[in-house]
């Protein structure tokens, strides 16, 4: 008797009948990582706008030199490569600065909202297993 692959609905991919005709159907992906782009971007143009935040702007090398500070206050606390590290920022430069730093050490970014109550804090910080909370934050007691 002969069998047959099945497919999924996710190997027919579907969502293709919506694309363009200019676009193509599969995507060259790079093994680049982001903090990859960011080294070489820092590399090639380290006086170049990285960040432009309301009327300051930083550098690739500004932005590179308070990352390498916060990595180094990481490593200091003990976390390594494959920690789960939590940024609780809104989108802030200090946000992007802190996410650079744990992915120099290897470890992993959980990106959190602020906004969030603490219940969903807590829920998260139970399922991530972080090791570190990066937080810039006033936390008020909900009325």
């Amino acid at each position: 008797m002969e069998t047959f692959p099945m497919l999924s609905v996710y190997d027919q991919k579907p969502w293709q009948k919506a694309y363009p005709k200019w676009l193509p159907k599969t995507l060259a992906f790079s093994e680049e990582t982001v903090l990859d782009r960011f080294c070489g971007s820092v590399s090639r143009s380290p006086d170049d706008p990285c960040i432009c935040y309301f009327s300051k702007t930083y550098s690739y090398k500004e932005i590179n030199q308070m990352a390498v500070s916060v990595c180094s206050v990481l490593e200091q606390s003990g976390i390594v490569k494959g920690d789960r590290v939590i940024v609780l920022m809104q989108n802030i430069p200090q946000a992007v600065i802190a996410s650079i730093a744990v992915w120099m050490l290897s470890a992993v970014v959980v990106p959190l909202n602020p906004m969030y109550t603490v219940e969903d804090l807590n829920c998260y910080l139970k399922d991530c297993g972080a090791r570190f909370f990066s937080a810039r934050t006033i936390f008020t007691k909900k009325k």
